[in-house]
């Protein structure tokens, strides 16, 4: 047992000790980290709305009136149903710190980009009312916004060190200055996103979302829940 501990430690630790380091996944576990106060608080609430115990249900509904559940259930939904906005602005934001950049511009430019790449639905033509469907902006886009967030964040800083930016000249105040370099680079961007956007509606994915969800998404939850997918799982937490 202590060969095969010893063995591990060799030539695992090393291996985690790298990928900790790695500058996009650290990006990805710094945003999750700035998030999971929330996500502990929203499933905190869903687990008071939905504990499985009749009694305590009745007690809740005397007590509070029928519609308590759902009540209780708002704040879980604003952010779980949403949370793949606040994911793709966290992490531009940890990796545009990562490289020294103006994070708060890499934040925005990767939020705005997530939503081009989001299809907004029109309910009203007459009255031109339009909404953007929470199925993409919650749990299921989150690869999306993810994956896009480290791309369009490295795209915009090459950019940037490219010296593809708006010069202002002396005594200009550093925040002018920062939001002048940005806008060659995040217009660079968006033109690259909204590309690759009209590119999908013209397949029968109609969206980037659909075919990371088709293609990528639900062969990896198949996989997952097998045993060799759920061993690869632990395997990953304890690496990264």
């Amino acid at each position: 047992m202590n060969n095969v501990l010893g063995f591990l430690e060799a030539k695992l630790m090393p291996l985690a000790a790298k990928t900790a380091q790695q500058r996009h996944l650290g990006a990805i576990r710094g945003a999750y980290v700035s998030f999971m106060p929330f996500i502990i608080v929203g499933s905190i609430l869903l687990v008071i709305s939905s504990f499985p115990n009749q009694n305590y249900q009745q007690f809740m509904s005397q007590a509070f009136g029928e519609s308590w559940g759902a009540i209780i259930e708002i704040p879980f939904n604003a952010v779980f149903s949403t949370m793949s906005l606040f994911i793709s602005f966290l992490v531009a934001f940890r990796l545009a710190e990562h490289y020294g950049e103006d994070r708060i511009s890499c934040g925005i430019l990767a939020l705005v980009c997530f939503l081009i790449l989001t299809p907004f639905i029109k309910v009203a033509e007459s009255g031109g009312i339009t909404v953007i469907p929470v199925e993409w902006i919650g749990t299921k886009g989150l690869f999306v916004a993810m994956i896009g967030s480290l791309l369009w964040t490295e795209l915009f800083c090459w950019l940037k060190r490219k010296n593809l930016v708006i010069k202002m000249p002396e005594g200009v105040p550093p925040a002018v200055q920062e939001s002048f370099a940005a806008l060659i680079p995040a217009l660079l961007v968006m033109i690259l996103v909204l590309s690759i956007r009209i590119l999908f509606e013209n397949t029968h994915y109609q969206t980037i979302h659909q075919f990371i969800y088709e293609v990528v998404a639900t062969p990896i939850r198949h996989y997952g829940t097998s045993y060799f997918g759920a061993l690869m799982t632990v395997f990953s937490i304890t690496i990264l």
